[in-house]
C-alpha cells in the first residue's frame, strides 16, 4: 500500500492540473509509453534481438506504442554510458524523454 503523505503521484497530479491541454495530452503520451516500456518481458530469447542488444545503441526494450532505449557516447575516444531514453511516437513525431543511467545492470 502507498503511504498516501508521501506520494509522489499526488504531487505529480496537482502539478498536471495547471498544464494545457496539449501538454497533457503529450504527459498521457509518455505515461502509457512508459507502461508499456516496462511490462515484463517473456523469458524466451529471440537471436536476432539479442543480437541487436550487442549493438552500442541498440534499444532495450521496445514495443510500436514505447520502448526504453540505451545509448552510449564517444567523446575524445572514451566510451560513456549507458545512458537511459524512453522513446514513444504521438503520431508520426517521435518523442523522447531522459529518464538517467541504469541503476542496475539488468536494465
Amino acid at each position: 500500500m502507498l503511504n498516501r503523505k508521501n506520494n509522489p503521484t499526488d504531487a505529480l497530479i496537482q502539478s498536471a492540473a495547471t498544464f494545457a491541454r496539449e501538454e497533457l495530452l503529450e504527459l498521457k503520451a509518455a505515461i502509457d509509453a512508459l507502461v508499456i516500456a516496462t511490462e515484463p518481458q517473456p523469458n524466451v530469447i529471440d537471436l536476432d534481438d539479442a543480437r541487436d542488444r550487442l549493438r552500442p545503441e541498440a534499444p532495450s526494450k521496445r514495443s510500436s506504442e514505447g520502448w526504453i532505449e540505451l545509448q552510449y557516447k564517444t567523446v575524445n575516444g572514451k566510451r560513456y554510458g549507458p545512458y537511459r531514453y524512453l522513446r514513444w511516437r504521438q503520431g508520426t513525431v517521435k518523442k523522447s524523454k531522459y529518464l538517467g543511467t541504469p541503476t542496475n545492470a539488468s536494465t
